[in-house]
């Protein structure tokens, strides 16, 4: 998926830009086979976020990502007078003196979803019929803003926040066979048993907002004949636009972008004040949408019919722990990497708080069902 974003506000309202990663745009994805709904993944948007900064969101990601806006803190125009961003001088979109994003190039190029986990690569579309995707964007609480235009670190003013796409296109790569070899044998075993595709999918429930402070449980019911996955996130229940949850940034004399901060977020603070002080930490680089806050975090638990996958709760540092042991990192997958923000256990609950548990037999490049099957309250 192509299209260029532009972002709208009020006459005096604050800057406007859109969020880390293209994919947050989405709200809910669904995919029809021939009429047919066969998934449909609610709060794509916020799963796609939790699974990208600890599965994907190392260090070689972000500069190859520019096009899924990697990088929300910076944006590139070819002129000074130029409303195209694609190429040339760098943006610091932190500052509030800078424009809202128009014109900016995106694309989506990976989704969690039967396009992409099909155990069939390259199903053939003479087999499925007529395929549609159906999209729905999310509403402008996503984006960020960058202070009041007449005050700078005034809070965000967010009257007439919205959003458009333009020039939207989609593109898929095409396989022809001239040899009929192929077209008999899918012939010969659709008159027979029949084609099989296994694919990965979500089901999504969300709760009732809680205070924090309390002992919080939720039950959720599943029924499915291999459950992988439980993946468990806390989302903030008034989520105002705000400014991009990255120090220093709603500042038009400190606004710093991600590659300024991070140096000096890791500066080691002596007995003299250093300016470098206030920055560090908070380098999420996302807006506050997506921010999954659990400080203060006692223990955690989840339980499979009344029955604890663990003997005991997990405290903070063990959830982090088997969060990634779920998602592979530290078993056969040395290649993966989480966000450079998430690099301490404070930084963990306060930004990208995640308890993921994995029913699977965690290995690479097979497909099969692995996870605990029939129907489960979790």
């Amino acid at each position: 998926m192509q299209f260029k974003g532009a972002c709208e506000s009020a006459t005096g309202s604050s800057k406007l830009h859109f969020p880390r990663l293209s994919s947050t745009l989405i709200n809910t994805l669904a995919v029809y086979i021939n009429g047919t709904l066969i998934e449909r993944i609610d709060n794509y948007n916020t799963l796609y976020n939790k699974l990208y900064d600890l599965d994907g969101g190392g260090v070689d990601q972000t500069a190859k990502r520019f096009l899924e806006n990697s990088d929300p803190s910076i944006g590139y125009k070819i002129g000074v007078d130029s409303n195209d961003k694609s190429a040339g001088n760098r943006i610091n979109k932190c500052l509030v003196t800078t424009p809202s994003d128009t014109k900016e190039p995106f694309m989506v190029n990976n989704c969690l979803c039967f396009l992409s986990t099909s155990s069939c690569p390259c199903p053939d579309t003479n087999d499925l019929n007529n395929v549609e995707i159906e999209i729905t964007l999310d509403n402008e609480k996503v984006l960020w803003g960058a202070g009041a235009a007449a005050n700078p670190g005034d809070p965000i003013v967010s009257a007439g926040a919205g959003y458009k796409l333009e020039d939207v296109k989609f593109t898929i790569s095409k396989i022809i066979f001239n040899d009929t070899l192929y077209y008999n044998l899918t012939a010969s075993k659709l008159l027979s048993s029949g084609l099989q595709i296994g694919y990965q999918t979500y089901v999504t429930s969300k709760q009732a907002s809680f205070a924090k402070g309390t002992s919080v449980n939720v039950l959720t019911t599943v029924n499915t004949t291999s459950l992988d996955q439980n993946i468990c996130c806390l989302q903030p229940a008034n989520t105002p636009i705000s400014k991009l949850q990255l120090a220093g940034s709603n500042d038009n004399v400190s606004g710093l972008t991600f590659n300024q901060v991070f140096p000096t977020a890791y500066t080691i603070q002596g007995a003299a004040t250093s300016d470098d002080d206030e920055y560090a930490g908070d380098l999420y680089n996302q807006s506050f949408n997506f921010k999954s806050d659990a400080t203060g975090l006692g223990s955690s638990s989840i339980v499979f019919n009344n029955t604890p996958l663990m003997p005991q709760p997990l405290n903070d540092a063990t959830v982090y722990n088997e969060t990634l042991i779920s998602l592979g990192n530290l078993n056969q997958d040395m290649s993966s990497g989480i966000h450079l923000g998430c690099c301490s256990l404070s930084l963990f609950l306060k930004y990208y708080f995640t308890h993921i548990v994995s029913l699977e037999n965690i290995q690479q490049g097979d497909f099969y069902k692995s996870g605990c099957g029939n129907g489960l309250d979790r």
